[in-house]
């Protein structure tokens, strides 16, 4: 039987190790670690009127399509929550000592109002991924050095999500209590796909439509590598999904005697 590779490591894992099968000018001269993708993650924050409120926490999804009059293409989505899931965090403002602190405190727990982002990247060719051969991880491994940056597209996105957090706070009757100058740095949602792309010309795509390396046909990928592109949405049951097909097709090659 022959023997079989294949990976389960993620965007950078997979490309450091795929780096010593698939040669860096593979895909017709796209280097394999192009067009890394994320999504922007971030949390805008604040309050509602203490009177009427209750404590139920139930969080909610807002998905916002691209908007007509906005110069920027796809959409986001907001992620709305109320309560307090732990030790609430406007302690700090509260300016009192002993029982009027905690009075205030308990006043105060149905309100907080928390908003958050999630705002997808289009693919780059400035974002990727190569390999530092002057730093060895403890397995002897060359370890992944990440080049990314949010894009014009995605930075009009967050300054429209801001804006429209704030507004629906505000109608709200709420007051708005944080809000980022810029958004969080790329990584931070942990929601990293791409760079080992999969498509049906070996020209342009690293993998074919079930992870099979056209460099190396018995080194398959199967994680978010290999997705053209991240959505607003996390990506963990996609990456399960497309990994149960990976193998269902591996089967298959084994009994047709095509592996």
């Amino acid at each position: 039987m022959p023997e079989l590779d294949h990976m389960f490591d993620g965007l950078r894992d997979s490309l450091r190790v795929v780096n010593g099968n698939v040669t860096e000018k593979s895909a017709g001269g796209t280097k394999v670690a192009e067009n890394g993708s994320d999504s922007s993650r971030d949390e805008f924050s604040g309050r509602t009127p203490v009177e009427g409120r209750r404590h139920d926490g139930n969080p909610a999804h807002i998905a916002l399509d691209q908007c007509a009059e906005e110069k920027f293409v796809r959409g986001y989505s907001v992620y709305p929550d109320g309560g307090c899931w732990e030790f609430p965090s406007y302690y700090d403002q509260i300016e009192r000592f002993g029982t009027p602190f905690k009075r205030e405190m308990k006043r105060r727990y149905p309100t907080p109002i928390s908003m958050m982002t999630q705002i997808p990247t289009l693919p780059s060719a400035n974002n990727y991924v190569d390999i530092d051969s002057r730093a060895i991880d403890s397995y002897g491994i060359p370890k992944p050095r990440i080049h990314f940056q949010w894009g014009e597209n995605e930075l009009k996105m967050w300054e429209h999500a801001k804006k429209t957090c704030a507004e629906i706070l505000h109608a709200a009757g709420g007051i708005l209590e944080y809000a980022a100058d810029e958004p969080e740095s790329p990584g931070y949602s942990q929601h990293e796909i791409g760079t080992a792309r999969m498509g049906n010309d070996p020209k342009k795509f690293v993998t074919n439509r079930f992870g099979q390396t056209y460099d190396v046909p018995n080194l398959y990928i199967a994680d978010a590598s290999v997705f053209v592109n991240v959505t607003d949405k996390p990506p963990a049951f996609s990456i399960l999904t497309f990994s149960l097909r990976t193998s269902e097709y591996i089967i298959q090659q084994f009994r047709t005697g095509r592996q």
